[in-house]
């Protein structure tokens, strides 16, 4: 055979140094190949791994961080030890049944009837000498990071902080819910008008009420991002107060635990401003379309968008931080935190 014909048709050359060459390069493709197989495999597990990891990260907080939230635990301990009791929470996550158990339980009708005294320094000389005995009991909403600054700034070993935390965006659905039945039950407009069908069914304008949730009215406000930044974080790991971060649904738990040590004879539980209160069924009508749909099922078409495509959290800060907290604290079983120093530079 003609060697030249032969490399010219393509046919590898019949020399033995030439098929030698043929068989490496093959070998070189092949174990090439495998090697880029191989990579891609690892790469796949890495990423299948990351996904496990994240999948099960809030099943393993530390344990000595989550806090028993039963009669005689650690976290009866905690409130036992404590001289002074601050609690705190944004909108829609229990707020108001916690302020309401307060008062009750405080004997009183709040400090002097301010409203969420811990913000914009209502909470100063003339509320601590209203009384001869200062209420051992603080429960107040926030309206931005400043409250939960300036208590982080105060650390004793007698005063425990507790806030109370909901996920942002089941909160903000939350929040339009409640503002749409207060249009709708005739307690604030909002500058909206309402069609009423008695006191069964109401419906609202969806530009409108759109319009109304990105100007942050009502309890769509007072966000989780609002208080958690990155500023009070700073704070709280600079500072390092006894700090409990709970669940919004562990609220009844903790209302008996507040109760047993400062008013045993109080009737509980306390609750006020819930949903299942809320009975008259609200209806957007479409802009699109002009066909109605029930709020509840416009909030799920619409939720997982609503806070990008209106921009409702524009100000926040160090949210990664937030995430990992929400990570342990859902993973702990009674959804009670203890904030260290140490676990805020982990988040």
């Amino acid at each position: 055979m003609d060697t030249n014909a032969a490399q010219e048709g393509g046919v590898p050359p019949a020399t033995s140094c030439g098929r030698r060459a043929w068989v490496a390069a093959c070998v070189v493709i092949f174990f090439s190949a495998s090697n880029l197989y191989q990579v891609e495999v690892q790469d796949y597990v890495q990423v299948d791994t990351l996904y496990k990891v994240n999948q099960t990260r809030t099943a393993n907080p530390p344990p000595e961080q989550c806090l028993n939230l039963e009669i005689k635990q650690d976290m009866d301990s905690l409130i036992a030890s404590a001289r002074q009791v601050f609690i705190t929470m944004p909108a829609k996550a229990g707020g108001t049944s916690m302020k309401r158990f307060t008062e009750k339980c405080m004997n009183n009708r709040g400090h002097g009837s301010i409203d969420n005294i811990l913000n914009n320094g209502l909470f100063n000389k003339k509320s601590l000498i209203r009384k001869v005995h200062a209420d051992s009991i603080v429960s107040s909403h926030l309206y931005d990071s400043n409250g939960l600054i300036r208590l982080a700034k105060y650390p004793s070993r007698e005063t425990l902080m507790i806030h109370i935390h909901r996920e942002e965006t089941k909160r903000v659905v939350s929040g339009v819910k409640t503002v749409m039945s207060t249009i709708c039950n005739g307690s604030r407009s909002y500058g909206l008008s309402a069609k009423k069908n008695g006191t069964v069914e109401c419906i609202l304008e969806e530009g409108p009420v759109v319009d109304l949730i990105a100007k942050r009215e009502g309890e769509v406000q007072f966000a989780t991002h609002d208080i958690l930044n990155c500023a009070s974080y700073e704070a709280l790991q600079d500072n390092g107060p006894q700090l409990v971060i709970i669940n919004y649904k562990q609220v009844d738990k903790l209302q008996a635990l507040l109760a047993k040590h400062h008013c045993p004879q109080l009737e509980l539980p306390v609750r006020e401003n819930i949903a299942a209160d809320k009975s008259m069924d609200v209806f957007l009508k479409l802009e699109t379309t002009g066909g109605v749909i029930n709020i509840d099922d416009w909030l799920h078409e619409k939720g997982p968008s609503l806070e990008v495509a209106l921009n409702l959290r524009k100000d926040a800060s160090c949210q990664a931080k937030t995430f990992h907290m929400e990570d342990e604290l859902f993973g702990c079983p009674d959804e009670a935190l203890w904030v260290t120093t140490e676990s805020i530079k982990g988040w």
